[in-house]
C-alpha cells in the first residue's frame, strides 16, 4: 500500500510547479462504514475547497487495489496552509467523525513539491 501511495503523491506532486506541501493518505475503512465514511468525506471536501485559500488540490479516492482503502491527496501554497486546515472547525469535527470509520491507523505521507 505505501507504494501505491507514495506513487499517486508523487504523480500527483509534479502536476503543480508553485506549491510547497502535498500530502497523501492511506486510510483503511470498516466495511460497514463505507456510506457513512464517504459521506463524511465529499462534505469535508466542500469545505476545504470553499473555505481554505491556501488549498490547491483536495480529493478523496477509493484504492482499486486494495479493498475498503481510500487514498486522500491533498496539496497546499505553504506549511501554514497545511497547519490552517489542521485547525479548521470543519476538519476538527470531520476528522472525530471519520476516526470511528477507520480500520486502523492512517498512513500519512508528507512530501515537498519539486520545483
Amino acid at each position: 500500500m505505501k507504494k501505491y501511495l507514495i506513487a499517486l503523491s508523487i504523480l500527483f506532486m509534479t502536476s503543480a510547479s508553485i506549491a510547497e506541501d502535498v500530502a497523501g493518505e492511506a486510510l483503511n475503512v470498516i466495511s460497514e462504514k463505507i456510506s457513512e465514511f464517504e459521506k463524511i468525506f465529499i462534505e469535508l471536501t466542500d469545505q476545504v475547497r470553499s473555505n481554505e485559500e491556501g488549498n490547491i488540490f483536495y480529493q478523496v479516492a477509493k484504492d482499486r487495489e486494495q479493498e475498503n482503502t481510500y487514498v486522500v491527496l491533498e496539496h497546499y501554497n505553504d506549511q501554514d496552509s497545511v497547519d490552517a486546515h489542521g485547525k479548521s472547525d470543519h476538519f476538527r469535527a470531520a476528522g472525530a467523525k471519520i476516526g470511528t470509520c477507520l480500520d486502523g491507523a492512517p498512513i500519512i505521507k508528507y512530501l515537498d513539491s519539486v520545483k
